[in-house]
């Protein structure tokens, strides 16, 4: 070749003989591009690579309908302990052998069910305490002596109150007068309302103008045997004994307005 860029390129071709392990050898070219041969230079051009082989590798092979596999069960469970027993699913189960056994801790708490029992009995209690506060608000107005038997300071008279109704279930505030029974508080109330109320109470004693001097008008005192422990000494001093003189609250009713 005659031109300039054809010289250049032959004088910055060199040629290198690399021996090959196997005795053969390769001419290894180096080529030093200048600026004089840019754009004189034709480069093999790289051979396509094949993109079909991704392309059907990419996509699945069409899917035929095979007949399902048919697994042994016994073959799958040989490798199992023998100390670890399969339960077997009951086709119904009740609610509440479910919650047995999804549950390991129980649904509640046991001290939160506690709370609420009695939450729920100082409620009543506050009603019926509501209640005689009611009745005895009623009868007080109209001055005339009353006789009180308050079945929280003493079990004793719940069981009076028993005989007196024929019934073990005791309900209060209940009302007697002249031995005959009134009812609760609805009924005084009610009674009160129409006026016939006053008309049971003739000839009933008065109120006395003073409270009783020893209880102040509680009806109880603590006892002296005992000093309100239910507790006594035998006659040795060794052992100790049930008080008999007064009730469960180390109370007896007071000897002046009893």
């Amino acid at each position: 070749m005659g031109c300039v860029s054809s010289k250049h390129m032959k004088k910055d071709l060199k040629q290198e003989h690399v021996p090959d392990t196997n005795g053969y050898g390769y001419v290894n070219h180096v080529v030093s591009l200048t600026s004089s041969t840019y754009g004189a230079l034709t480069l093999d051009k790289e051979k396509d690579q094949p993109t079909n082989t991704v392309e059907e590798s990419k996509t699945s092979p069409p899917r035929t309908h095979q007949q399902p596999e048919v697994i042994n069960a016994w073959e799958l469970m040989e490798g199992l302990e023998e100390g670890a027993p399969i339960s077997k699913k009951s086709p119904k189960n009740s609610f509440g052998s479910d919650i047995k056994r999804r549950s390991p801790s129980p649904l509640f708490d046991p001290e939160l069910l506690a709370s609420y029992e009695k939450e729920l009995s100082e409620e009543e209690e506050q009603i019926k305490r509501m209640e005689c506060n009611k009745v005895r608000c009623v009868i007080e107005s109209y001055c005339v002596h009353v006789v009180e038997r308050d079945v929280s300071m003493d079990s004793g008279f719940k069981e009076e109150l028993r005989k007196l109704m024929g019934t073990n279930e005791v309900k209060v505030p209940v009302v007697f007068v002249k031995g005959r029974i009134v009812g609760g508080a609805e009924e005084v109330v009610k009674l009160e309302e129409e006026g016939k109320l006053g008309v049971l109470f003739e000839g009933l004693p008065p109120k006395a103008l003073e409270e009783c001097g020893g209880c102040g008008g509680v009806r109880f005192v603590m006892c002296v045997e005992c000093n309100g422990s239910c507790k006594v000494l035998d006659g040795n001093g060794k052992k100790t004994l049930r008080c008999g003189q007064c009730n469960e609250n180390g109370l007896v009713q007071c000897p002046l307005c009893r």
